[in-house]
């Protein structure tokens, strides 16, 4: 859930309460795709229940297993292009879905809420490449102790965790009403 939290710190109540007020809660059956490569997935995903597992090609060839917290379709969403991968459900999940129509008038109309939407986006991505570069590292070579993990946090974004916790549990309640 770490990924989410690190978005919900970056953006503003009001920022939140936009989210929840334009987006749905959705179930995704057992081995349902979520999303099909080289389609656009029309949405941007956080991943609240279940696991997905992310494929390419045929025969499909795993790429990832994801869990709750996972941002799905950013990258479409940024580049306007379509998904690189099919997400597929491992047994049901649930996902929050805004979709990209609303999320793009909301990006083009508030500029606010633009710079703290794409600094997220950002700082997620970011986060994602280090967690591959971490994993393509060998065994043996070891890091200096003046860097980072991929897994390490700043003291500004232990600061933005504590909020953004209460601002999924707010968010989720919306959707249990």
């Amino acid at each position: 859930m770490r990924k989410i939290l690190t978005i919900f710190g970056l953006l503003s109540d009001e920022d939140l309460a936009w989210v929840a007020a334009n987006s749905s809660k959705m179930a995704i059956p057992d081995r349902a795709n979520l999303i099909v490569e080289r389609t656009r997935p029309g949405a941007l995903f956080l991943l609240i229940r279940g696991q997905l597992r992310v494929t390419t090609g045929t025969p499909p060839r795993l790429l990832a297993a994801i869990g709750p917290g996972e941002v799905l379709g950013e990258a479409s969403l940024v580049d306007s292009r379509p998904a690189s991968a099919t997400v597929t459900a491992v047994g049901p999940a649930i996902v929050i879905r805004i979709e990209e129509t609303e999320l793009r008038a909301k990006l083009d109309l508030d500029e606010g809420f633009a710079a703290r939407f794409y600094r997220a986006m950002a700082v997620y991505l970011a986060h994602r490449l280090r967690a591959t570069m971490s994993f393509d590292r060998t065994a043996n070579e070891s890091l200096s102790a003046d860097v980072e993990s991929a897994d390490e946090l700043s003291d500004n974004m232990l600061d933005d965790l504590a909020v953004a916790g209460k601002r999924v549990e707010w968010l989720l309640s919306q959707f249990d009403r």
